[in-house]
């Protein structure tokens, strides 16, 4: 529906006027999925409000393949009046897994916006529909990914000295 919103509209008043349907769509969409967020408080204290994660950057995926899951750590700008105060790092961890899609990971991987639906449907390893959450990470440059799965755990928010577009690793081989 954004993106038809968009089409539609066009012009900047009217972009501005579907980034406001966007919002109440996610509002909406979190509101469903927000119960399947184990820690999800943790995010909402620290920020105020449950992030959007817009330029913030994937640092690591690590896929678990005995237990179906993957677990993403993101470094978020923090900001305090509209203005930068420094980076919080996230660790995400997806159970259950499916339908996985990931491509383009490299030296940096920032996110245009990590969105999450809600959607009863069958899962691919039982006959039973369960609750199941559509996990879309979009890219303005870097990784991008799109899978389902059961539950997200908030494992760490805190605090970090790291810098946003500072791949450090690449100094070293220098």
């Amino acid at each position: 529906m954004e993106i038809l919103t968009e089409v539609i509209l066009g012009g900047r008043l009217n972009q501005e006027i579907s980034l406001r349907v966007y919002k109440i769509n996610k509002a909406m969409s979190e509101e469903r999925v927000l119960p399947y967020i184990q820690g999800a408080d943790k995010l909402v204290s620290r920020f105020g409000a449950f992030p959007i994660f817009s330029d913030s950057e994937v640092l690591t995926v690590v896929l678990h393949r005995d237990s179906l899951a993957a677990t993403f750590t993101l470094l978020v700008s923090e900001f305090k009046d509209r203005v930068h105060c420094g980076n919080v790092e996230i660790v995400l961890e997806f159970l259950d897994i499916e339908n996985l899609r990931l491509e383009g990971f490299n030296y940096q991987n920032v996110v245009s916006n990590l969105t999450f639906d809600m959607a009863i449907e069958q899962s691919q390893y039982s006959q039973v529909e369960v609750p199941r959450i559509h996990v879309d990470l979009d890219t303005n440059f870097g990784v991008w990914a799109t899978f389902t799965c059961s539950r997200v755990v908030v494992q760490r928010v805190e605090t970090s000295t790291r810098r946003t577009g500072d791949p450090s690793y690449l100094k070293e081989r220098n």
